[in-house]
């Protein structure tokens, strides 16, 4: 919603993110995260924005792109709304 509103972008259907933002902008992990990576997948999401993790998601169904901000989120998603 805040890319969409900020960039005036219209985030791609496909697209699903994961995580919590702090207040400086950090992308921070949230608990289950490959559970819920697989049920993105399962709900037809092809890819999805996570916090950088050591967790393995291969296997989940989707394309993971790890961000550890919000300014990386915005330059992932930049390259996805074009």
């Amino acid at each position: 919603a805040m890319v969409s509103c900020l960039r005036d972008w219209i985030v791609p259907s496909d697209v699903a993110f994961i995580g919590e933002v702090g207040l400086g902008g950090e992308v921070r992990q949230v608990s289950h995260l490959q559970r819920r990576v697989k049920e993105c997948a399962r709900l037809g999401y092809t890819r999805v924005l996570l916090p950088k993790t050591r967790e393995d998601m291969s296997g989940t169904g989707a394309q993971c792109i790890h961000v550890a901000n919000m300014e990386q989120a915005m330059a992932a998603l930049t390259k996805l709304c074009r």
